[in-house]
């Protein structure tokens, strides 16, 4: 009787060891999972997210899926668009990706040929004597085309006020407005919302 009763009790022990192992797996699975959602203009183009060994995604602009934790592959996929290949981790902490596109440069040179007008007659109203003073020179769009660059040379090169200056203007709300006083090198303190590297390419035109 003893035996019988010690063997079901060995039995049972047995049982709840397995069940929490499995229990444990389980939990630990789900755990390896994350809900992000990826948030882009669609108008313009779309992403594909890969992993090694996986099929990949194309998730829709504010679709939350699924991701296994870890580093995919983003590629940035669309007419006209830079086809930018970037590395995202997805973590505990990672809820929202948000997706930057950047036109061609031949596509943002076409942009830049119906924008002039419109730049060139904000830049004079902000300062109505700038085409007196500078020659505007690699004066093109970045990124999305949302962001105008330019230099501003001194025509009057004996003067104490002849350094080169970079101008930025952004478009916002569909009108274009100078960022801030045009200044010889544009920091990332000065312009926060602007990407680190559209701001060094226009600091290091010449």
């Amino acid at each position: 009787m003893y035996a019988i009763f010690r063997s079901k009790i060995t039995q049972l022990a047995i049982l709840i060891i397995a069940a929490s192992i499995g229990i444990y797996f389980l939990w630990s699975y789900i755990l390896s999972f994350q809900t992000v959602t990826f948030a882009f203009n669609s108008s313009r183009g779309y992403v594909e997210i890969t992993r090694n060994g996986s099929e990949a995604l194309y998730p829709s602009d504010g679709q939350s899926i699924e991701l296994k934790k870890g580093e995919y592959r983003m590629t940035h996929i669309g007419d006209n668009l830079e086809k930018d290949v970037q590395t995202i981790r997805i973590d505990d902490d990672t809820s929202t990706v948000d997706v930057n596109f950047s036109f061609t440069q031949a596509y943002l040179d076409e942009l830049y040929d119906r924008e002039k007008e419109a730049i060139d007659a904000q830049l004079t109203r902000t300062y109505p004597g700038v085409a007196q003073r500078y020659s505007l020179t690699e004066a093109k769009l970045y990124a999305d085309g949302t962001i105008f660059g330019a230099t501003l040379q001194a025509k009057d090169t004996s003067s104490d006020n002849s350094d080169t200056l970079r101008l930025l203007m952004q478009k916002k709300s569909n009108t274009w407005r100078v960022a801030a006083t045009p200044t010889p090198v544009l920091t990332v303190i000065g312009y926060p919302d602007i990407p680190r590297d559209v701001l060094l390419r226009i600091n290091q035109v010449r």
